[in-house]
């Protein structure tokens, strides 16, 4: 079984490009008409560099969000009966609701784009 393996490769991954599109836009400056005319500066470059960057960030937190709700889960299975601190329960509540364990291999996509709607739409009971 390779339980969340393909879920941290995601995580990483989104990391990478995450990291990749925070260079700022202004570094491709460029003058036009030989300094005659006004230099672009990049700026929708940079606002679809922002909106990336922000999809990335849910994309990530949705990852860190399954393998939270995994070690909940495998710490009740080891008979560990005080669950998570009190300030996240309802959020571990929430996660429960949302995605079934991982008790065996199967596509996790589904998973972690529901909890990619859901950070999208502000529905998680944050602490």
């Amino acid at each position: 079984m390779t339980g969340l393996v393909v879920v941290h490769k995601r995580a990483v991954g989104a990391l990478h490009e995450a990291r990749r599109l925070a260079t700022p836009a202004s570094v491709g400056q460029a003058e036009t008409s030989l300094g005659q005319e006004d230099a672009a500066s990049f700026a929708p470059e940079a606002a679809e560099q922002l909106r990336r960057v922000e999809q990335l960030t849910r994309e990530v937190v949705a990852c860190e969000l399954l393998a939270a709700r995994q070690a909940w889960w495998l710490r009740g299975r080891g008979g560990r009966r005080d669950g998570p601190a009190p300030g996240l329960r309802p959020l571990a509540a929430c996660l429960e609701e949302l995605v079934a364990p991982v008790d065996r291999d199967r596509p996790l996509g589904p998973d972690l784009e529901r909890l990619i709607g859901t950070l999208e739409r502000h529905e998680l009971p944050l602490p």
